[in-house]
């Protein structure tokens, strides 16, 4: 048991700050206030180590909606799949998908995010163009579903604490 006297006690994973009635420090003259520092009950430890959990799983989600607005590879090159991106891609397909041809204005090419020009000609080409949009979503969401079950198989706090979007699942995402 530790017994702070200060404005800002620290409590170490696993225990629970209790306040205590307020201590008149004679040195200071005046009232302190005290807390006790105590280890969780079992109870109060499956809870936070749970907290944990769901707080990490949240991340992992953020980080899989940033990946799937990020980028998607298409012939070795990163192409931009932000809210603008997608809606070109995705009219595009619309005209595909009713023409069975890409529009008469498309320029048979899509610049990449490193200012390179794909060549696009053909419905063929296209269609694994779109594919590799699906692809790579199918990607971040096996790779975020592996990263969730780690968490949850996880024993201590610092191995779920340590599992984050970069953590190497072998599955290849953005």
């Amino acid at each position: 048991v530790t017994v702070y006297r200060s404005d800002a006690p620290v409590v170490p994973d696993l225990h629970a700050l209790h306040e205590l009635n307020p201590v008149f420090n004679t040195t200071l003259g005046k009232w302190v206030q005290s807390f006790e520092v105590l280890p969780m009950s079992a109870e109060e430890t499956a809870a936070f180590i749970a907290k944990v959990r769901r707080d990490k799983e949240i991340e992992i989600n953020m980080s899989r909606t940033a990946a799937n607005n990020g980028f998607f590879l298409f012939q070795g090159k990163r192409i931009a799949c932000d809210e603008v991106s997608m809606k070109d891609i995705i009219i595009t397909n619309m005209f595909v998908l009713r023409d069975g041809k890409l529009p008469a204005s498309f320029p048979g090419i899509w610049k990449s995010k490193d200012n390179e020009y794909i060549p696009i000609p053909d419905t063929a080409t296209w269609n694994s163009f779109f594919d590799s949009i699906f692809l790579q979503g199918s990607r971040n969401f096996m790779h975020s579903e592996t990263l969730k079950h780690r968490i949850a198989q996880a024993l201590t706090l610092s191995e779920i604490r340590i599992i984050n979007w970069n953590t190497d699942t072998g599955i290849p995402h953005s």
